[in-house]
């Protein structure tokens, strides 16, 4: 496929397909497509997704795009947008080469990338709001993709690329997290935890260690 941004307020992907050429995406993201792209719905389990793992993380997400996709056949252009402001990047991937995109923010990928998903860590929020009224556990979900191929994907607001070597480390919010690379580790913490009843509960925070690279995003 061949993939160009459209617009900068709340920008677009337009692809361009071939005669046969075909790309992946959530149907609900398709802004319009000409009448000669056909269109079909694949399941997860059709790209090599367990159904173990789709239950889980069915359960996790509670989004479509973690049971379905639809999948554009050419010739003809189609568009596709998140409806918000942000960066869209446009990533070629080698054959075996990784990254972990945070649920949410891929926008479409070459049929020839592996589409697999991934609980990237569990970590406790004292803030989160459960049935009892009490803190409970975040979750990391992230889209797993492979090469070779492209895949395009949407920050919320402008991206910080970071190359961390062996034993280098930052600290970013969970919100903030974008994408990261396998060989990066992934560690919650509670900061500033005390005795009192204002500051027991902390404040949590992701710890990011390398090596790999790591992109956080500066809008929520």
């Amino acid at each position: 496929m061949q993939a160009e941004q459209v617009g900068e307020i709340a920008p677009s992907v337009l692809v361009t397909l071939p005669p046969g050429g075909k790309v992946l995406a959530s149907h609900e993201l398709m802004l319009y497509k000409e009448p000669s792209v056909k269109m079909q719905r694949r399941t997860l389990r059709s790209l090599g997704v367990g159904m173990g793992k789709l239950i889980t993380m069915g359960a996790l997400s509670g989004q479509e795009e973690a049971y379905f996709l639809a999948e554009f056949e050419g010739p003809g252009h189609v568009s596709f947008s998140r409806d918000r402001g942000g960066e869209i990047r446009i990533q070629t991937l080698a054959p075996g080469e990784s990254i972990r995109l945070k649920e949410g923010h891929l926008l479409c990928f070459d049929p020839t990338v592996h589409y697999d998903l991934e609980v990237l860590g569990r970590f406790y929020d004292p803030y989160a709001r459960t049935g009892n009224n009490q803190g409970g556990w975040i979750y990391l979900v992230a889209n797993r993709l492979t090469g070779p191929g492209t895949v395009v994907y949407q920050s919320n607001g402008n991206v910080l690329s970071f190359a961390l070597k062996p034993g280098e480390a930052l600290r970013t919010s969970m919100a903030s997290l974008l994408l990261s690379e396998p060989t990066v580790t992934l560690q919650g913490q509670l900061l500033g935890q005390g005795t009192t009843p204002l500051n027991q509960l902390g404040l949590p925070v992701l710890n990011v260690y390398g090596p790999g690279r790591v992109l956080v995003h500066s809008g929520l």
